[in-house]
């Protein structure tokens, strides 16, 4: 959960990296969105500020940029937008690239709540929402996107959770406080949480991941041999995982990550059964993987048959 800090040549070198590989390759919505953490990436370029973006935080456990690199451009255009309002901007600042830029430019934040009204049904007696939470998840070092779909029931427009207001939905802070609470690490966990959620039913919950970035220093176990024959590789995780009452079983898909129920007790695995089987729920589980470095062809194809259910892409070719 710690982190380390890069600067100078080190720095530039990094984000040159990191933008060779965050491109844009389709992805689903379940995912943070990687053109804003393009755009975190641009932010962060020793040249455009070199007072401001003396070093970057980098993740220990991720390899990926830290909490502390989003909160820093969060609390820089904070900042700026205070001072630009009591008048206290100097010309020379006020016109400053990096500041017009920061201004410009969606990035990722540390946390994030949206909530969309999908259907009204039965005159407001019951309707369909979609929740997507982006967050930072500190232990894991990287960005995380949660989506939540639910229905609700007759009392799901009153106290303490929502109000409607000609077709627009208002949370409560106790609804949001209840959605970060719960959202943490695993879709099993979150969808069992808000279960307690009064007056609604919980579809699916999904989760996207952006991370860990794997390399020769830092990487799964069952990658040693290839990073150690090809050192000069990255690779960036994607993994996702959702639970839903859409699937009869579960289905884990991901060489590199255990089903959750494995990391429990018998006891907590009997109790998580009942839970599923009494709500109808499965879990599926895959990772997409994108691989850059100069055998990147030669690796996905080693990959591709040691698991032919990894979702493997590789970083294009720079002319």
């Amino acid at each position: 959960m710690g982190f380390y800090k890069i600067s100078q040549n080190r720095l530039q070198n990094y984000l040159k990296l990191l933008k060779s590989i965050f491109l844009d390759y389709g992805l689903s919505k379940i995912y943070p969105d990687l053109f804003k953490i393009r755009n975190a990436l641009d932010l962060w370029a020793p040249e455009l500020n070199p007072k401001v973006n003396r070093y970057l935080e980098i993740s220990t456990v991720s390899g990926l940029p830290a909490e502390g690199a989003y909160t820093r451009l969060k609390n820089e255009k904070k900042l700026y937008l205070n001072e630009l309002q009591r008048g206290k901007l100097s010309t020379k600042r006020k016109e400053h690239p990096y500041y017009k830029k920061l201004l410009e430019t969606p990035f990722p934040l540390r946390l994030s709540l949206e909530l969309k009204l999908s259907r009204i049904i039965e005159d407001k007696k019951k309707s369909s929402l979609r929740i997507i939470l982006d967050r930072f998840e500190i232990a894991r070092g990287q960005l995380t996107r949660y989506t939540i779909d639910l229905l609700n029931k007759n009392t799901f427009w009153q106290k303490p959770y929502f109000e409607l207001e000609d077709n627009f939905v208002r949370y409560s802070d106790n609804f949001r406080n209840q959605i970060i609470q719960s959202c943490q690490n695993e879709s099993e966990l979150a969808f069992l949480s808000l279960l307690k959620l009064e007056g609604c039913t919980i579809d699916s919950i999904r989760m996207g991941s952006v991370g860990p970035l794997w390399h020769q220093g830092n990487h799964n176990d069952l990658l040693k041999s290839i990073f150690q024959k090809y050192p000069d590789t990255f690779i960036l995780n994607l993994p996702a995982s959702s639970m839903t009452r859409a699937l009869q079983k579960d289905k884990n898909l991901d060489p590199f990550s255990a089903s959750f129920k494995e990391q429990l007790s018998a006891n907590s695995r009997e109790e998580l059964a009942a839970w599923e089987k009494e709500y109808g729920l499965s879990v599926f589980k895959e990772r997409r993987i994108i691989i850059h470095g100069s055998n990147k062809i030669i690796i996905k194809n080693i990959l591709r048959k040691l698991y032919p259910n990894l979702l493997i892409r590789i970083t294009p070719d720079v002319p």
